[in-house]
C-alpha cells in the first residue's frame, strides 16, 4: 500500500475512533459533581458544617451544570429550571437531614467494634489487643487500662475495654507542651487552641479535627482485639510524630516497614533515655 493509502486508512480509522468531545465533557462534569459530593458527604452530615458546606457544594454543582448546558445551547428558561431545581434538591435534603438523621453526640458511649478484617501480622497474647500505629502493631497484655504509646513525656490517650466496648482517655498536647484537647471515657472538652472539634462518624470511630478540618487525632475499634490510631502528635521539643495508615513520621525519619512491639514504646524519647 502505497503512502497515500496509508493516510487514507489513518484519517478513516481516527474518525472512527475519535471520541464524542461532548460526551467526554459531559462524563468529566459528571464524574467531578458525584466525586465531591462523595469527598464532602461526611461535612454535610455533620450539622457543625453543614450550613457551609452544603450551600457551597450546591453553588458549585449548579455552575457546572449551568456551564454544561449553556455550550448544549440548551435554552435559557431550561437552564433556569435546571439550576433551581438542583436548588430545591439541597433544600430538601437538607430538610431530610434536619429531620431524619442524627448525628452521634460528644459523650462518654463506649465505642463498639466494627467488625473489619485486619491481618495477621503479629499475634496478640491472650486476651491482649493490637493497636495499630502506620504499619507497626504494638500489642498489649489483659484488657485494663493501657498507654499505647508516648511521645517523650506525653503519654497517648489510654484505651479501657469493658462489656459495653472501647473508652478513650488522655490529653493532646501543643509543642509548648500544653494539654490542648482532653477526652475521658470518649468524651471530648477542648482546652486550649482555635475550633478544634470532634467527630463521631459511627459507633466504632472517634475523630478530633482542627479548624481547617485537618486530623489530630483518630481511633476506629476494627475488632475486639485490634484498634487503629492516627493522627500528628506533639510534646513539647520533642519532634512531631505523623501516624498515617501506611507509615509513622518522626522529624525526618519515616517508619513503613511492619513492626511488632510490646505496646508502652516511646516513639521520640528524650535525649536522656535514648
Amino acid at each position: 500500500m502505497d503512502r497515500d493509502g496509508l493516510r487514507q486508512l489513518y484519517i478513516q480509522c481516527r474518525a472512527y475512533i475519535e471520541p464524542d468531545r461532548t460526551l467526554v465533557r459531559t462524563a468529566a462534569i459528571a464524574i467531578f459533581c458525584i466525586g465531591l459530593l462523595v469527598y464532602n458527604w461526611s461535612l454535610i452530615l455533620e450539622p457543625l458544617h453543614r450550613a457551609m458546606a452544603l450551600p457551597l457544594l450546591a453553588t458549585i454543582i449548579s455552575f457546572a451544570v449551568f456551564y454544561e448546558l449553556t455550550m448544549r445551547d440548551v435554552p435559557s428558561g431550561a437552564v433556569l429550571a435546571a439550576i433551581l431545581t438542583l436548588g430545591g434538591v439541597a433544600g430538601a435534603l437538607w430538610l431530610g437531614l434536619i429531620l431524619f438523621y442524627k448525628a452521634l453526640p460528644n459523650d462518654h458511649a463506649p465505642l463498639r467494634p466494627a467488625g473489619d478484617h485486619v491481618a495477621d501480622v503479629c499475634a496478640a497474647p491472650e486476651g491482649g489487643m493490637r493497636v495499630l500505629l502506620g504499619r507497626d502493631e504494638l500489642l498489649t497484655r489483659g484488657k485494663g487500662a493501657v498507654t499505647p504509646f508516648r511521645i517523650a513525656g506525653c503519654p497517648a490517650p489510654s484505651l479501657r475495654r469493658t462489656a459495653q466496648g472501647l473508652m478513650v482517655s488522655g490529653f493532646g498536647y501543643d509543642d509548648d507542651g500544653n494539654a490542648l484537647w482532653r477526652l475521658r471515657d470518649n468524651q471530648f472538652a477542648r482546652l486550649d487552641g482555635d475550633y478544634l472539634h470532634v467527630h463521631r462518624p459511627d459507633r466504632s470511630s472517634l475523630g478530633i479535627y482542627d479548624k481547617g478540618e485537618r486530623e489530630i487525632f483518630f481511633l476506629r475499634y476494627l475488632a475486639p482485639d485490634a484498634v487503629r490510631i492516627r493522627g500528628r502528635f506533639l510534646c513539647g521539643a520533642a519532634p512531631r510524630v505523623s501516624v498515617s495508615n501506611r507509615a509513622i513520621e518522626i522529624g525526618g525519619q519515616r517508619l513503613s516497614r511492619p513492626r511488632c512491639l510490646r505496646a508502652g514504646l516511646n516513639y521520640a524519647p528524650p535525649m536522656t533515655e535514648q
